[in-house]
């Protein structure tokens, strides 16, 4: 808070429109096991409006809580 008691205001985050998602998507290289992993994550990202940095959390069991994180099960991250 600033010291009038006033809040801040806060950027909205931008968001990918449908071309730009699918671009990225198609940008990955599926051909090899860390390009699919990339895609998943990728997906995992959009579809369930994951940041990066809570990507990069629940990769990495850091910090004093080492807690399993759970995240939903999305039927656009599966192989056919």
């Amino acid at each position: 808070m600033n010291p009038k008691g006033r809040r801040k205001s806060r950027k909205i985050p931008a968001v990918l429109n449908e071309d730009e998602r699918a671009r990225l998507i198609d940008a990955v290289d599926t051909d090899s096991p860390a390009g699919l992993r990339n895609l998943l994550i990728i997906q995992l990202c959009l579809d369930a409006g994951l940041r990066s940095a809570e990507v990069l959390s629940s990769a990495t069991r850091s910090g004093p809580s080492h807690k399993l994180r759970s995240f939903p099960f999305l039927p656009s991250l599966t192989m056919s």
